[in-house]
């Protein structure tokens, strides 16, 4: 099963990329293995991205007979017959793949293995997030990592000639999700101890704020690489609202990229042409005022 990544918004270039790599992986296992075509691949999509829709890259997904859309909008897990369908859908999975999303880190407790591309495409999305580093080394890494989308069929042609629901946990992902995800043991959730621990940090409190925590090295350095992902992510959006700019057309009709210094010089002398004229008709108001003034005298 491939699970869905949310999207910055419906129809954007990244939205539209992830209907586009299902149809590499579907097609890429297809090729690497005389069986594929019998397969059945189910493609969860993120309930902020669907991947139904008018787009190319949607259509050509919506095309592929092995591929099995559902929930075809997606939904968000959140009452029991969901979660049930949602606990389910991985459970009878040989293999669990995405971009990057908590929904692998489900498929770790369950037990199934979990893989993923590095593409550059999603390079942001991956390898420019922190907690994507967490699925590479804790526990020895959970993901299945591969550089091409064949090495990807490769490994997916190994769990599927594995497939069994009643076979133990995928190593990989025990060994993650006892050191990751429940490091006080493989049977005790986390997310009850927790809940815990914040209430009794306001139990033990008798009202007052908890004292402010100690400062050590590896936080330090942590708010350190935080701030620097904070300001590359600015400056990687400015970069990409001046290349959104529309550029000027040439006599051809056809666009040139600008450089951004070319398109500062531009904007420079465009601003000083318009102070020139804004000068200018300064200037011809003064001159018609002060001959309206001499004329007044004249006629006194």
């Amino acid at each position: 099963m491939t699970i869905g990544s949310p999207g910055r918004r419906a129809g954007t270039a990244k939205s539209s990329r992830q209907p586009q790599a299902s149809t590499q992986s579907v097609r890429s296992s297809s090729t690497s293995d005389r069986r594929g075509s019998s397969r059945r691949t189910r493609r969860r999509p993120h309930p902020s991205n669907p991947l139904l829709g008018d787009l190319p890259s949607q259509k050509d997904l919506a095309a592929i007979e092995q591929v099995k859309l559902y929930p075809p909008a997606g939904a968000n897990p959140t009452d029991a017959q969901s979660r049930n369908d949602y606990f389910d859908s991985i459970y009878h999975s040989a293999a669990v793949t995405g971009v990057n999303t908590s929904a692998l880190l489900e498929a770790a407790v369950v037990g199934r293995p979990v893989m993923t591309v590095l593409s550059p495409r999603y390079d942001e999305t991956q390898r420019g997030t922190l907690h994507f580093q967490h699925l590479l080394t804790a526990g020895g890494g959970l993901a299945y990592v591969a550089e091409t989308y064949d090495e990807h069929a490769a490994q997916l042609a190994r769990a599927l000639s594995s497939a069994d629901p009643g076979a133990p946990p995928d190593e990989r992902s025990r060994r993650f999700t006892e050191a990751f995800i429940r490091p006080f043991g493989l049977d005790q959730p986390a997310t009850p101890r927790m809940l815990a621990t914040v209430e009794g940090l306001a139990g033990d409190s008798d009202g007052e704020l908890p004292a402010a925590p100690r400062k050590t090295v590896t936080g330090s350095a942590l708010a350190r690489l935080a701030r620097a992902f904070v300001r590359r992510a600015r400056r990687r959006a400015r970069r990409a609202k001046r290349a959104a700019k529309p550029k000027p057309r040439t006599t051809s009709g056809r666009q040139k990229p600008l450089s951004p210094a070319k398109a500062e010089l531009i904007a420079a002398k465009q601003e000083a042409r318009a102070a020139k004229a804004a000068r200018e008709r300064a200037k011809e108001r003064s001159r018609r005022a002060k001959e309206a003034a001499k004329a007044g005298e004249d006629q006194a």
